[in-house]
């Protein structure tokens, strides 16, 4: 079932679409075939839901009118003879209405599901990605890397003295400035660079696609930002930066973070406030 969700989530709207009218055809065909003795007014869910969850709601209507009117002329609602002239308008908008009402309700649950997996890939108290979500796109961007023979930088970042913030003055500010850090980074990064938080005070920024004097511009610039909107606030933070660019890719994600990790820890030994860098190339 996830396999036929994937090979639907990949194709193109007007392809989706063009299936589903032609599915919609083939059940009015069996239906038809098959008379009064055989129902198949189920199936008819089918294109409906492929439509509205692939498509979007407009398709669903679409679909849920269509597949009324082709159910109708399968059965010739509106020659059979009826003991009052209004029941085979009666059951048409009957149907109609199941159909309709099964394309709204598909419609929120696919909105309810996103907003679930959206709050799944966000941290929720600064909006960086998500430890587990950055190790899926991760994992993605390094097979990528492997594949296509780029290079990339991983950074991990640790907030010097923060718990002395918290210490001094609660958790309330502690919870700003880890806010006001990820806010920082977001706007002196690409829209195409990834930064997540690992969990704590500890972060860590991606960079696809980024040579080692790339990174070492980019990162210059954002500790250069982060120190300065840290002493706009009074808060007597530093950072130290851990970064390896990779030539070639590392082993996997846990390999990745363990080598950008324990460079940072190596900076945070030699006194903290700075950015320790690396070339990995194995």
């Amino acid at each position: 079932m996830q396999t036929l969700f994937d090979y639907f989530s990949k194709q193109s709207k007007s392809f989706t679409l063009t299936l589903t009218l032609i599915l919609a055809v083939i059940i009015g065909v069996i239906d038809y075939v098959t008379g009064t003795q055989i129902s198949v007014l189920i199936f008819y869910v089918i294109p409906v839901f492929m439509s509205t969850w692939f498509v979007g709601t407009g398709a669903g209507i679409v679909l849920s009118v269509f597949c009324t009117v082709t159910w109708a002329i399968a059965n010739s609602v509106f020659i059979h003879s009826f003991d009052f002239a209004f029941i085979p308008y009666w059951n048409v908008s009957m149907y109609l209405g199941y159909l309709l009402g099964t394309t709204y309700f598909l419609r929120l649950l696919k909105i309810s599901l996103e907003q679930e997996r959206q709050v799944a890939r966000t941290d929720f108290l600064t909006h960086a990605v998500s430890r587990r979500y950055f190790l899926e796109l991760a994992e993605s961007e390094i097979n990528r890397a492997r594949r296509y023979a780029h290079p990339f930088t991983a950074v991990y970042i640790d907030i010097d003295n923060f718990k002395a913030i918290n210490d001094t003055f609660g958790h309330d500010i502690g919870d700003d400035l880890l806010l006001r850090v990820v806010s920082t980074i977001k706007d002196q990064i690409r829209t195409s660079d990834i930064i997540a938080r690992l969990g704590g005070d500890e972060f860590m920024i991606f960079f696809p696609e980024t040579s080692a004097e790339m990174a070492m511009s980019a990162i210059d610039k954002v500790r250069k930002v982060l120190l300065l909107a840290m002493s706009k606030n009074n808060w007597s933070v530093t950072f130290s930066f851990g970064m390896v660019t990779f030539a070639t890719p590392p082993w996997s994600v846990d390999h990745m973070i363990k080598l950008t990790d324990d460079l940072m820890y190596d900076g945070k030994k030699a006194g903290k406030n700075m950015i320790k860098h690396v070339v990995y190339q194995s």
